[in-house]
């Protein structure tokens, strides 16, 4: 039987994946909790060296999260649960309509997915006439016969495939062909309408699916930091362990104050980024953020940090709002942060689990995350063992023994009350066994200073609780 997802009609639509997936298969996405700006929907032999890299490459210089499948991709991935996720994220889709992309039942149901979604799509005609799509005919028609020929799917999909073709065949789009074959300017021009569809679309972050203690983390948080209603300082640090909530309180932060600037940008995951190589799309993210309209690209680290500081200096009047998240080396900061070129009145939210960091950069006002109070930890578990605010009748005990286990770290609250969600309580006591061997006091205490010092197989350990991997 087709899976179902409601659209926002109120209709129930039929998942354009279904038919491509094995039946019944469960299997989850490491790639769920990321987010794309933009997806790249083409067909591989037609385009991906010719065009699809090209403009993948040019979005990412630019420091625009682009996905184009391979790259992002990573080693035991589920890929339609990769490919769903990255198209229900991202703000703007790409579709690179080529001879034979109707030939591609992917292809297809990704198309299919887009229009589902209701964000922009942007067609680009790769030596195609957009007529083709619209009447399906020639090599279109040629293609959906075979289709049905070899009766693998349904007609009622190949019938929605056929009217997602028409309806993206009359958008404003792009076209190469013979006489106009620049991919270069192509890429160009793409990207300048991504960057003025990002702004138009400036949605606020997700802080958190369930915001137990938020309030009064925001309070503390303003009492430490705050003097007469304002920041005591334009740099304020927030450090702690790994996966002690410090991103979400930067997104919240970030969501309530970027209204009062007149400029914002927002780099998360710099440690990451800066592993694979990407500080310089960061540093292009974070002008293209703060000045929408131009179109940064830099070559190298320091022509990045030298349009940085005379950009701000060039804008010394403007007020902006940075946040600049998951920072473990002063290469990054420096790189992304000139900060005597800063408004006095600008405000930069920098976090990290190393506060001997911030110190090292000169950063005065800094905050510390707390633990969990009992009573939230709690409750945050409930909500994500059970789904609701309260513990199931007996498994009281069961409860408190996680809690305790857990030490007051939300991500680990979340993860292992994500983990046991739906299981019996035998599952749950073998659970709490690995939970009490792997997060014992040494390991915690090694947590508080970096997840990063955890030995490989305890990582391992970990990881494979937070993606679902029993």
């Amino acid at each position: 039987m087709a899976s179902t997802s409601t659209s926002g009609r109120g209709q129930q639509e039929r998942d354009p994946f279904w038919v491509l997936e094995p039946p019944k298969k469960k299997i989850k996405s490491s790639l769920t909790a990321k987010q794309f700006d933009v997806f790249i929907n083409h067909r591989g032999p037609d385009t991906k060296t010719k065009v699809a890299r090209q403009l993948y490459d040019s979005l990412q210089e630019a420091g625009i999260r682009a996905y184009l499948d391979a790259p992002e991709t990573e080693l035991g991935d589920y890929f339609p649960s990769a490919i769903k996720n990255a198209i229900s994220s991202a703000a703007v889709h790409i579709a690179i309509l080529s001879p034979q992309y109707a030939e591609s039942p992917w292809c297809l149901a990704e198309l299919a997915l887009m229009f589902q979604t209701k964000a922009r799509i942007i067609p680009l005609f790769y030596h195609v006439q957009p007529s083709d799509f619209r009447y399906i005919k020639n090599g279109v028609a040629e293609a959906f016969s075979k289709h049905e020929e070899k009766g693998r799917f349904p007609s009622h999909d190949i019938q929605q495939w056929k009217e997602c073709l028409q309806n993206v065949s009359c958008l404003e789009g792009y076209e190469l062909n013979k006489e106009n074959d620049d991919p270069s300017k192509l890429c160009d021009d793409v990207l300048s309408a991504v960057v003025k569809e990002k702004q138009k679309r400036k949605i606020p972050f997700q802080v958190a699916q369930y915001a137990v203690g938020l309030d009064e983390l925001v309070k503390d948080f303003h009492s430490h930091c705050q003097r007469n209603g304002q920041m005591r300082d334009k740099i304020i640090g927030i450090f702690g362990m790994g996966g002690s909530g410090k991103t979400t309180l930067a997104k919240y932060l970030f969501n309530s104050k970027h209204s009062e600037f007149s400029g914002s940008a927002s780099l998360f995951d710099v440690r990451e980024n800066h592993v694979k190589g990407r500080l310089t799309s960061l540093q292009s993210k974070l002008l293209n953020d703060l000045f929408p309209g131009n179109h940064y690209s830099f070559s190298s680290i320091e022509e990045g940090t030298a349009y940085i500081k005379h950009e701000l200096q060039r804008s010394h009047e403007s007020r902006f709002l940075i946040v600049i998240d998951d920072v473990d080396h002063q290469k990054q900061l420096d790189a992304l942060l000139p900060k005597d070129t800063l408004n006095p009145n600008s405000l930069v939210i920098v976090t990290t689990r190393d506060e001997r960091l911030l110190i090292k950069f000169e950063v005065t006002v800094r905050y510390k995350m707390k633990e969990m109070n009992p009573e939230h930890s709690k409750e945050l578990f409930c909500w994500h063992a059970f789904h609701t605010q309260s513990c199931k009748r007996g498994f009281e005990n069961l409860v408190d023994s996680f809690v305790e286990a857990c030490g007051g770290l939300p991500l680990a609250l979340q993860v292992m009350g994500g983990h046991v969600f739906g299981s019996g309580m035998a599952y749950w006591k073998l659970q709490l066994d690995e939970a009490k061997a792997r997060l014992d006091k040494d390991i915690r205490d090694t947590l508080k200073i970096s997840y990063d010092a955890l030995e490989e197989d305890q990582k391992q350990i970990f990881m494979d609780i937070a993606c679902g991997r029993h």
